[in-house]
């Protein structure tokens, strides 16, 4: 497995920025990325120092919003421990606009909204009547997400329908006070959210961290990490997914949208497991309707904690085809059952796992309580549990 290739790197830069990303304070113009505008910009002068030492709790949502309106590329300033509050939601509706940090700022939501999104990206379709409305390239990238236990959200990251090539990169919410979101949310993490009227094309998720955490409401929380649906193409690369009752949603159980095809998972860690009590029955990847997706040199980890015997790698709900995996590993910590589970409503024809290391599942590898037609596990190293 060479996961950790590219994971060294990239996961690296939570723990050591490096000090050329720091702002550098009381200059004339503000540091600001190549081609965009600093946010400073549009955030009265006064509350500067605050924001870029991270001691602000001024909500800024109207400030930046209307930095985003202007439709220029923003650059936000600061460091790791520099904060931007936001009370309500970000919604980036220009062509091709980028709104990123070099310095892995956080963004500190405290929305108490479970209807709205915290970030959105937005085609144009709500905004008018004409269902072909398109909007090409928009991007976040270099954010910490964070939020204190009493926050609500839908969704931390919404794409919607009818965006073509959205870029999400670099985006870290870990576990922990001051690290990561740990509020409660209705749907997920991060929402790609194509229907039946159209697709979301070509999306990139890259180099990102997501972590659930336990909240006092919901112990549960939250129900998936990254949720895909009607989606054409595009690819989730060096991106760990953990915490969450299901990591990876492909679809959608009430068939309101269309398939996730034609899509490349590489190098992709989905973690299910939590070191505290917990539902069982949790999944890494959960599939409603997906076509011709490859998985390579992912990791799939399910089982790790009391009571996890009917969680699994793999969950089918409904129906996948031509889903193959290769060079992944996959681990049941001896307490998970099955690593591939096809349930009633489920449908699966061709799953080809290839080249994969399988250990420490207790039953059999596959449970088929559906339709199933070709189902293959080739050339793969399998391990039982050692006691």
């Amino acid at each position: 497995m060479s996961f950790s290739r590219r994971n060294l790197i990239g996961f690296a830069a939570i723990a050591t920025p490096s000090a050329a990303l720091l702002p550098v304070l009381g200059r004339s113009s503000l540091r600001a990325g190549e081609g965009a505008t600093s946010i400073l910009r549009f955030i009265p002068s006064g509350l500067h120092q605050g924001v870029l030492d991270g001691s602000s709790k001024q909500d800024l949502s109207r400030y930046i919003q209307s930095g985003v309106d202007s439709g220029e590329n923003l650059f936000f300033p600061g460091k790791p421990s520099s904060k931007y509050s936001i009370d309500g939601q970000i919604q980036i509706r220009n062509q091709a606009q980028h709104l990123s940090s070099a310095g892995l700022v956080r963004l500190d939501f405290l929305g108490r909204a479970e209807d709205s999104n915290a970030i959105e990206l937005l085609s144009g379709r709500r905004d008018g009547p004409s269902s072909s409305v398109t909007r090409q390239a928009q991007s976040i990238m270099g954010f910490r997400i964070t939020g204190p236990e009493d926050t609500k959200y839908r969704s931390m990251i919404f794409v919607e329908e009818g965006t073509f090539f959205p870029r999400i990169e670099r985006i870290f919410s870990e576990t922990g006070v001051n690290r990561g979101y740990l509020g409660s949310l209705a749907e997920s993490f991060l929402r790609v959210h194509g229907t039946t009227n159209s697709y979301v094309n070509d999306v990139t998720i890259r180099d990102c961290v997501f972590a659930g955490v336990r909240n006092a409401s919901n112990p549960g929380f939250p129900a998936c990490g990254i949720w895909i649906e009607g989606c054409i193409e595009g690819r989730v690369e060096n991106t760990k997914v953990f915490y969450f009752d299901e990591c990876m949603r492909l679809g959608n159980a009430d068939s309101s949208t269309r398939n996730v095809q034609f899509m490349v998972f590489d190098q992709v860690q989905l973690e299910p497991t939590k070191p505290y009590d917990q539902e069982d029955r949790q999944a890494a990847l959960n599939i409603y309707l997906a076509h011709a997706c490859n998985f390579r040199d992912c990791r799939f980890a399910v089982g790790n904690g009391t009571d996890r015997v009917n969680s699994v790698a793999i969950r089918i709900s409904g129906i996948a085809e031509q889903i193959r995996f290769r060079d992944c590993s996959f681990q049941g910590f001896r307490r998970a059952q099955n690593l591939l589970e096809i349930s009633e409503s489920g449908a699966a024809d061709g799953i080809y796992i290839s080249g994969a290391d399988i250990r420490d599942f207790v039953g059999d590898l596959t449970i088929n309580l559906g339709t199933a037609r070709d189902i293959l596990f080739e050339s793969s190293s399998i391990l039982p549990p050692t006691i």
